[in-house]
């Protein structure tokens, strides 16, 4: 590993680094100190995350890009919603554990007829495809 690189406690939540990492050229660092960026595994583009060096991850930030728009989240998807319905709902822990399992966030009734989907993070995704275009 290079010695120029970014270490984490001079790395600022949303904002975008280009990275020596696994899987992620660019990405924007979160809170929990992984960047997230778009990956491609089998020509499928996908939002990623993976952890800063410093944490005991692959992610070295090199150089330091620009911010986020501050209306775009910073989350790899924006929770779960029911198939059917197309109602959010969210986990609590297994039934047998004594938790709900999956639920209406707006009722919080359960069911086991729920049939959960991720909601992509779009505005991230997008953001980040004409980023690379810059940045690569």
């Amino acid at each position: 590993m290079t010695n120029l690189y970014i270490p984490v406690t001079d790395c600022k939540v949303g904002y975008i680094y280009t990275l020596n990492s696994r899987n992620l050229d660019f990405g924007a660092f979160t809170i929990q100190n992984t960047f997230i960026g778009l990956r491609t595994k089998f020509d499928d583009t996908f939002l990623d995350h993976e952890l800063h060096h410093d944490m005991g991850g692959t992610a070295v930030p090199v150089k330091e890009i620009s911010a986020l728009p501050s209306t775009i989240p910073l989350k790899l998807d924006l929770g779960s919603y029911d198939l059917v319905t197309k109602e959010d709902v969210a986990f609590d822990k297994p039934v047998a554990d004594g938790g709900k399992g999956w639920y209406f966030i707006k009722d919080g009734k359960s069911s086991k007829n729920i049939r959960p989907c991720r909601k992509f993070n779009k505005e991230l995704f997008e953001y980040l495809q004409n980023c690379r275009k810059f940045i690569t």
